[in-house]
C-alpha cells in the first residue's frame, strides 16, 4: 500500500514538473515576442561556454536541452546522461574565424543500473593577434585561449525521469594574464513514450552557476549563468524530432531556439534550426546541417551563416 501511494505521489510530482516547464516556455515566448522583459545592459566573461558543442546541436540551433541523447548531454543538461544505456563518445572541431578554432570532446558511461557518469572538455584557441597601443602604434603579437573541463553524475529515478548535476573548471588566458573559475550545472528531464511511435520530453537546466568568478588583474567578471527550459517531440519515432528551448542568460534578453531533425532510411539525417535571439543578425539565425549514420557511429556536419563574419563549418563524430 505504501509503495502504491509513493508511486501516485511521484506521478503527481512529475506531472507538476512537466506542467511547470510548459507554462515557463509559454511565458518565455510571450516575453520574447513582446519584448516585455528587459535586462540590465552588461557583459559576462567566459562566453565561449555558450558555443554549441557539436555539429548536431549547432545544426538544430542549440535546441537540445531536452533531447540530450548522447555524451554531449553533460554540456546541455546533465540529466540527459542518465538515459544513456551504453558508453558514448563525441569529438567535434569547428573553425569560427581565421586562427580561431573550437575543439570539444565528451564521454559518458553507466556506472550502475541508475547512475551514469559524464565528462567533457572544450578548448577555444585564438592564434597570434597583433597588439596595438594606439591607432598608429603596434606592439608585439599575443595569443589567448579558453578551456573548460566538466564532470557530472546523473541518476535515473525511473524510466521516465532523470536528474543530474555537474561541476566545471574554467581557465582563460589573454597574453600573460591568466585566470580560473569554477561553476556547476543542475538539470532534470522527463521523457514519456506515448506509444510505439510518439515520445515527448521536457527538461529544465541551470548552467554556469558560479562557485568562483574569473578575475583579470583586479576586476572580477561574471559568468554567463543560463536558465534553459526545453521540450521536444518525436511524432514518428526516430524519423522526426522537433525541439524548442527558451533561454534566459544573465545580462541578456530572453531568446528561443527551435530545431528539427529528419532521419531518412536510417542512414541520412537532415537538420535545421532557427534562433529567435536579438543578439543575432537576421541572416545569421538560420542553421543547417546533415549527418550520416553507420549503426552506432555517425558523422555530422553543420553550417552556420554569418552576415558580418565568416561562415562557420562544424564537423563531429
Amino acid at each position: 500500500m505504501k509503495n502504491y501511494k509513493l508511486k501516485i505521489r511521484n506521478c503527481f510530482v512529475v506531472a507538476e514538473l512537466v506542467r511547470l516547464i510548459v507554462v515557463a516556455q509559454f511565458i518565455g515566448l510571450l516575453c520574447l515576442i513582446n519584448q516585455a522583459t528587459t535586462y540590465a545592459a552588461g557583459k559576462t566573461s567566459s562566453e565561449f561556454l555558450l558555443i554549441p558543442k557539436n555539429a548536431r546541436a549547432s545544426a538544430m540551433a542549440g535546441a537540445v536541452s531536452s533531447v540530450a541523447d548522447d555524451s554531449t548531454a553533460i554540456f546541455y543538461n546533465p540529466a540527459g546522461v542518465g538515459f544513456l544505456k551504453e558508453k558514448n563518445i563525441s569529438l567535434s572541431h569547428s573553425e569560427w574565424l581565421e586562427n580561431i578554432n573550437f575543439e570539444n570532446v565528451s564521454y559518458s558511461m553507466p556506472l550502475q543500473k541508475k547512475l551514469s557518469l559524464g565528462v567533457g572538455f572544450e578548448y577555444l584557441g585564438i592564434g597570434d593577434i597583433q597588439g596595438q597601443e594606439s591607432m598608429n602604434s603596434s606592439i608585439s603579437e599575443f595569443n589567448s585561449y579558453d578551456f573548460s573541463s566538466i564532470v557530472g553524475l546523473s541518476y535515473l529515478f525511473n524510466k521516465n525521469f532523470s536528474a543530474g548535476a555537474a561541476a566545471r573548471y574554467i581557465e582563460e588566458k589573454i597574453d600573460d594574464e591568466k585566470t580560473w573559475a569554477g561553476s556547476f550545472d543542475i538539470g532534470t528531464i522527463y521523457r514519456k513514450k506515448i506509444n510505439s511511435h510518439k515520445t515527448f520530453s521536457a527538461g529544465i537546466t541551470v548552467q554556469n552557476i558560479a562557485l568562483k568568478k574569473p578575475q583579470f588583474i583586479a576586476q572580477k567578471e561574471e559568468l554567463p549563468t543560463k536558465l534553459v527550459v526545453g521540450s521536444s517531440y518525436k511524432p514518428l519515432g526516430d524519423n522526426l524530432l522537433l525541439s524548442t528551448d527558451i533561454i534566459l542568460i544573465k545580462n541578456s534578453k530572453p531568446a528561443a531556439n527551435f530545431g528539427c531533425e529528419v532521419l531518412i532510411y536510417n542512414i541520412l539525417t537532415i537538420r535545421s534550426g532557427y534562433k529567435l535571439d536579438p543578439a543575432y543578425e537576421t541572416s545569421s539565425r538560420l542553421t543547417l546541417g546533415l549527418g550520416i549514420v553507420f549503426d552506432s557511429f555517425s558523422v555530422d556536419y553543420a553550417y552556420l551563416p554569418f552576415e558580418s563574419l565568416t561562415d562557420t563549418n562544424i564537423f563531429s563524430i
